[in-house]
């Protein structure tokens, strides 16, 4: 396991903008997004359908939070069409959960289940799927979030009655509201106007509560 990195779990409502990025982030590239007026990076977990494929470095956790800037994880599943389950998601999700703590990353911060690549699949295997995924990362001491993009291809209700999520993600096309509580965060713009930093391609986020007054937890430099 890496040294613990230097930061202190947080939660926040502030409307302030972040961004995603499939990149690897320098020193000078953290620092360059936070002058820009960016205060949270989201960085991904790449993963194959059973096995660990690319990871963030404890080097640019500590790069990203020497900016300035806050820190969460999203998963990534790197294989097209995969297929979700309950086995695949407890899997996944121990996966990811096990990865973040390996790079010193303290427990209570959101890690981010994203279902990107899968291809179609029943409604009822992808809540089985989020939900065994929401188990392993919750008794792993993390706070499991849901990115709801258009291969959740859930119900507003189903979101909120069927998932055992309270923390959600929109993507930038064209999904229901999370009955009864909204998002958190609002992703945006789409891929073909997506901003351009430092050389950089992200995705801004817009932080914001949702309407039970919830906000994320995330990681900055104590």
């Amino acid at each position: 396991m890496a040294n613990r990195l230097p930061g202190v779990v947080w939660s926040s409502i502030v409307p302030i903008k972040g961004f995603d990025c499939h990149q690897v982030l320098g020193a000078a590239s953290a620092k360059t997004f936070y002058n820009e007026g960016y205060r949270f990076c989201l960085r991904y977990l790449n993963i194959g359908s059973s096995s660990i494929q690319e990871q963030i470095s404890y080097a640019e956790c500590c790069h990203i939070l020497d900016s300035g800037l806050a820190l969460m994880l999203v998963q990534r599943v790197t294989e097209l069409n995969w297929q979700p389950s309950a086995n695949l998601g407890g899997l996944h999700g121990e996966i990811i959960a096990k990865l973040t703590g390996a790079m010193g990353i303290p427990e209570g911060m959101n890690l981010w289940c994203n279902l990107t690549g899968a291809g179609y699949t029943p409604n009822g295997h992808i809540l089985d799927y989020c939900n065994h995924w929401f188990d392993a990362v919750h008794n792993l001491g993390f706070v499991p979030g849901m990115y709801v993009d258009s291969k959740n291809k859930l119900s507003s209700e189903e979101l909120l009655l069927d998932l055992k999520f309270n923390h959600y993600w929109k993507s930038e096309s064209r999904v229901p509201d999370v009955a009864g509580r909204g998002y958190q965060m609002i992703r945006g713009p789409s891929c073909s106007h997506a901003g351009v930093v430092d050389g950089l391609r992200i995705h801004p986020s817009t932080l914001k509560s949702d309407r039970k007054g919830v906000g994320v937890f995330w990681l900055v430099k104590s």
